[in-house]
């Protein structure tokens, strides 16, 4: 409910010491609270921050301040944004901070469809580390690893093999 307060323009997110983080945003005015980074306003605001369509540096700060034990709507918005951002930095980064959450998952499945989706070498080698890590049945990593053509390049491949007389 709170995220549809928050206007989209002004979302800021800093260090505060202590084990606090500074949210500044506006609401129908400005708000601008210290609170512990537990606070559940925390991981709202974080969440829309990695979200809503801010600069890459803001993204990349709302992620640095997500705990390695994330709150599950923090843990939501860090996949979806290592799915789906188009800044490889952030999708890396986001990955980086899911990866210290070993067992759960909602992570391992999001991992699982970077190993089947990711073109990046290196976000599918952490994928598979963390995999790894977590036990998760071979079949499945098989089963994400392995290449899946689409049907008409197949359909293209057999019918150059029927022209050129190959396997007959």
């Amino acid at each position: 409910a709170f995220e549809h307060l928050v206007e989209r323009r002004r979302r800021e997110v800093e260090e505060a010491g202590g084990g606090k983080l500074a949210l500044r945003f506006d609401v129908s005015r400005h708000v601008d609270v210290v609170l512990p980074k537990n606070d559940p306003l925390v991981s709202d605001v974080l969440a829309q921050s990695l979200l809503d369509q801010t600069s890459v540096g803001t993204k990349l700060r709302a992620i640095s301040y997500s705990a390695p034990s994330v709150a599950p709507k923090v843990r939501e918005a860090l996949v979806r944004a290592m799915l789906e951002d188009t800044n490889l930095g952030v999708r890396m980064k986001a990955q980086e901070m899911l990866f210290a959450t070993p067992g759960d998952p909602a992570v391992e499945e999001a991992l699982l469809t970077v190993l089947k989706n990711e073109e990046t070498v290196q976000m599918r080698l952490v994928a598979i580390d963390y995999l790894m890590r977590s036990n998760v049945a071979p079949q499945r990593l098989r089963d994400a690893i392995t290449p899946r053509e689409p049907e008409a390049r197949v359909d293209a491949v057999h019918a150059g093999e029927r022209r050129h007389g190959v396997g007959r």
